[in-house]
């Protein structure tokens, strides 16, 4: 909270009329708007700037910022091209165009941009950061791997490699509670980051049955009815327990802590005590015939 009351007080003196003309000033409007996820007010802002200094690589920085805010990651990727063409030579510049490349699915140039960030900027961990992920999305798990613990290296608390990091092990069946184990002691350093709390009950605690399958298992219980409806409830039910059985003490913890996770385990089991007794009384009811 300490540091959105900043951001409201920055955009409060940024709004000096005086400074209403002044690039510098409207870029950290931008900026600020952002943080305090502004979004619309921060992209008319941005493209103001745009038309303000067409000319500076720091104004179509700051609008590639604002359109990834609004998930344009095209239009994102466009101003970011337009920076580096304004200023070659800038790390800055190149990284925010390798960034936009990576997200937009771009991975062989995005690859050629963190080669050269490297070289002019071998000693940061964030560049070290991007060619692991660009690594991870081209599935060169080993190198991804590689280039995180590198940056692990250059910024033993760097949570976005930690986290990366995890998913790389999680790709191999072998590591993945390597990878549990990282993103636990993450979220205790960050616990209030919900994604990596999604991330560490999907690794952990997969209870869903995939859509493919569970789309087949429908269409065969519609076609015959409860003689497989009834099995797949109970062997949905029983997966979903044994997997919950399995889990350590502190991730079950975790995992009656989540609403969505909770709801799920208690469905599963429940359809499965439905299915059980279904199935009983289908059974009398045979009998008795």
């Amino acid at each position: 909270m300490a540091a959105l009351r900043r951001y409201d007080e920055v955009v409060a003196l940024l709004a000096d009329p005086g400074l209403n003309d002044d690039p510098l000033a409207v870029q950290h409007r931008v900026f600020a708007l952002l943080n305090l996820d502004q979004t619309a007010q921060a992209h008319n802002e941005a493209n103001r700037l745009v038309a303000m200094a067409p000319d500076s690589a720091l104004s179509f920085l700051a609008r590639s910022y604002s359109w990834e805010s609004q998930n344009r990651s095209w239009d994102a990727l466009k101003d970011a091209r337009s920076a580096v063409q304004l200023a070659p030579l800038s790390v800055v510049a190149r990284s925010r165009l390798a960034t936009c490349l990576a997200r937009a699915g771009v991975l062989d140039e995005a690859h050629e941009e963190v080669g050269w960030i490297l070289v002019h900027e071998p000693d940061r961990a964030e560049h070290w950061v991007l060619l692991g992920r660009v690594y991870y999305h081209l599935n060169r798990f080993d190198e991804a791997e590689g280039a995180l613990l590198e940056a692990l290296r250059l910024d033993a608390q760097n949570t976005e490699a930690k986290v990366l990091l995890a998913g790389v092990h999680a790709e191999s069946k072998s590591r993945k509670p390597e990878g549990i184990e990282t993103l636990i002691d993450v979220l205790k350093e960050n616990p209030s980051q919900t994604a990596i709390r999604k991330m560490l009950l999907e690794l952990a605690f997969p209870a869903q049955i995939p859509a493919p399958i569970l789309f087949i298992l429908a269409a065969l219980a519609v076609m015959l009815g409860a003689a497989v409806a009834i099995p797949a409830v109970i062997l949905y039910g029983l997966i979903v327990a044994y997997r919950y059985r399995q889990l350590s003490p502190e991730l079950r913890t975790l995992v009656m802590a989540d609403p969505a996770t909770t709801r799920r385990v208690r469905l599963a089991i429940g359809g499965w005590a439905i299915g059980v007794g279904a199935a009983v009384l289908l059974g009398i009811v045979l009998l008795l015939r």
